[in-house]
C-alpha cells in the first residue's frame, strides 16, 4: 500500500473520521490521566517522545478531511504557496514577493517543499501548519516534564492539544501566517527556563535566545514585542544573578543582543543589496500599520 493509495482511501471513506478521531483521543486522554506509580512501583522513565508521537496522531486523526481537501480554506493560503514557489526561482523576497502583512519566515518555511521534490500544494501547505503547531505543542511538553514531570506535563497539555485538534473553522485550520510565530515563542520560552535554573550557561545559549527572539518580527511584524519581551525576561534573569561577574555578565548581554540582531541585519544587508529597501518599507512596515490602524478603528 503506497503513500497515494492511502490518501486515496481515507478520502472516500468519510467514515473512518469518527472512529479514528475518537480513538486516538481516548488514547491521549487514556494516556495523560493514567495513575502516577509510587515510588516502590515506578518504572523505567518513560520515553519523553512518546508522548509527543501520540499528540501527532491525534492531529492527523481529526484534520486529515482539512489536509485533503482540495480547494483554498482561505485566501492568504493561496498567496503563501504561490510566493513559496515564486521564491524557488528568485529567494529575494519584496523583489519577487510583496508578502503583505505576513514575514518572509512564512513564505521561506515552505519553500524546503520544494526541494526535496515534492508538490506544494494545500496539503503540504496545511501539512506544515500541522507540523508547526505540533512542534510547539511539543516543546511546551518538554518544559512541563522537566519542570514538573511526566504526569504534570500530560495533563497540562491536554486541553490544548485536543483545542488544535477538533477545531473546525477553516480560518485556524488553513497556513496562516501567525503559525510560524508558535514554536518560535514555545522555544523562547523554554530557553528562559533553562536559564533560571541554571546560573550563567555559556555565551551559544545567550546568542541561541537572542535569534530566536529576533526572528519574532520577520514571521510576523506584530509578534514583535512577544521577542522583545523574551529578550528583555532573559536581560532581567541575567542582572538578578548575583555570583556572575560584572564582565561575563556585559558579555553575555552582548551575546543576546548580537543574537538578536542577527536576522535584522541579513535582512537589511539584503533588501539593501538587492535595491528593494523601498518595497521593504512599503510592503511590511506601512502595510502592518494600516492594517494595526484599520483593525483598531474597527
Amino acid at each position: 500500500m503506497n503513500g497515494e493509495f492511502l490518501l486515496r482511501f481515507l478520502d472516500g471513506h468519510t467514515d473512518l473520521y469518527w472512529p479514528l478521531a475518537v480513538g486516538a483521543s481516548f488514547l491521549l486522554l487514556t494516556s495523560a490521566c493514567w495513575p502516577r506509580s509510587n515510588g516502590a512501583t515506578r518504572a523505567r522513565a518513560p520515553n519523553p517522545w512518546l508522548f509527543p508521537l501520540l499528540i501527532l496522531v491525534v492531529l492527523v486523526s481529526w484534520r486529515w478531511p482539512f489536509l485533503l481537501f482540495g480547494n483554498e480554506l482561505n485566501t492568504d493560503e493561496s498567496q503563501f504557496i504561490a510566493g513559496a514557489l515564486t521564491l524557488r526561482h528568485d529567494p529575494l523576497f519584496w523583489r519577487s514577493v510583496d508578502g503583505m502583512t505576513a514575514g518572509p519566515l512564512v513564505y521561506y518555511v515552505l519553500v524546503p517543499w520544494t526541494l526535496i521534490g515534492l508538490p506544494l500544494d494545500y496539503f503540504t501547505a496545511r501539512l506544515t501548519a500541522m507540523l508547526l503547531i505540533w512542534s510547539a505543542l511539543c516543546i511546551c511538553y518538554l518544559v512541563l516534564r522537566k519542570n514538573y514531570g511526566e504526569h504534570t506535563a500530560r495533563l497540562g497539555l491536554l486541553p490544548g492539544v485536543l483545542y488544535f485538534a477538533s477545531i473546525v473553522s477553516d480560518d485556524l485550520n488553513h497556513y496562516s501566517s501567525e503559525l510560524v510565530s508558535l514554536p518560535l515563542t514555545a522555544a523562547g520560552v523554554a530557553m528562559l527556563t533553562t536559564l533560571q535554573k541554571k546560573n550563567s550557561p555559556g555565551y551559544g545559549r545567550w546568542l541561541l535566545l537572542g535569534l530566536v527572539a529576533g526572528l519574532h518580527p520577520w514571521a510576523k511584524l506584530q509578534t514583535g514585542p512577544i521577542g522583545a519581551l523574551l529578550a528583555l525576561f532573559a536581560l532581567v534573569i541575567l542582572l538578578r544573578w548575583e555570583n556572575t561577574k560584572p564582565g561575563t555578565k556585559i558579555r553575555q548581554s552582548i551575546a543576546l543582543a548580537g543574537g538578536l540582531l542577527i536576522p535584522a541585519v541579513i535582512v537589511v544587508i539584503a533588501t539593501a543589496c538587492g535595491g528593494v529597501w523601498r518595497d521593504f518599507y512599503q510592503g511590511y512596515i506601512v502595510q502592518n500599520l494600516i492594517y494595526a490602524g484599520a483593525s483598531l478603528s474597527e
